[in-house]
């Protein structure tokens, strides 16, 4: 019998994973399909479901990893692992050129050829999203020789939950709008631009929130209720 995903875990490695697959970076919110809480070493090699072995992945790429664990190069023919989203960094195996996602280990290419990342309609889908602006997302990764829980408590705040506009999460912190757009441009607030609006997430504001003393806010920002 199969071990069940609390709703509580799923949503846990959601929002680590900025609802983004964290093989290809799909984007979630730009999914017909649900995304799939992949279990990295499947649980029929012994992988436990725990937080440090779940990966949240697009339909497509949890459809072609399946419960493999590893494929052969195609330079050398070597048995090699697939990339490992909790100890591993993305950005050390794969590269965005274009649209396409170019690997730069024989880590990455095992992954790249076996999930079918580069297959034709998924560099036109991600071309379109670049276009959007929605593309790629950026997430936390853990440092070289990290474990998987050290891995978790560095997480960027702002790849934690949904983003949110600067006036929600105004109303969230019990601030200005105004006040907010200061604090990010002293860099002091995680956020970033989505076409011409800055969004953040309520887990970056609560790290800014916890940095200093509300008490010290210039009343001229506090938000008037």
């Amino acid at each position: 019998m199969s071990e069940r995903i609390s709703p509580a875990l799923r949503q846990q490695v959601a929002e680590r994973a900025a609802h983004c697959c964290e093989y290809c970076r799909y984007p979630q919110r730009a999914a017909f399909l649900s995304f799939a809480v992949d279990h990295i070493i499947a649980r029929k090699h012994g992988g436990a479901t725990a937080p440090e072995n779940l990966a949240l992945a697009c339909p497509f790429c949890n459809r072609a990893k399946g419960t493999d664990l590893a494929s052969l190069d195609p330079l050398d023919g070597s048995l090699t692992p697939f990339f490992n989203p909790r100890t591993q960094r993305w950005g050390d195996h794969f590269q965005l050129v274009d649209a396409e996602l170019v690997p730069l280990t024989a880590i990455g290419r095992v992954t790249v050829r076996v999930f079918q990342i580069n297959h034709p309609d998924r560099i036109a889908e991600r071309r379109l999203l670049i276009s959007a602006g929605v593309y790629p997302i950026s997430l936390s990764e853990p440092s070289p020789g990290t474990t998987a829980q050290e891995a978790e408590s560095d997480l960027d705040p702002l790849t934690v939950g949904e983003l949110i506009s600067l006036q929600e999460a105004a109303n969230y912190a019990g601030l200005s709008k105004n006040s907010l757009l200061v604090y990010i441009r002293n860099q002091r607030l995680r956020a970033r631009k989505l076409g011409s609006q800055w969004v953040t997430t309520r887990a970056a504001v609560d790290v800014y929130l916890a940095s200093r003393d509300l008490e010290s806010v210039p009343k001229k920002y506090r938000d008037p209720a």
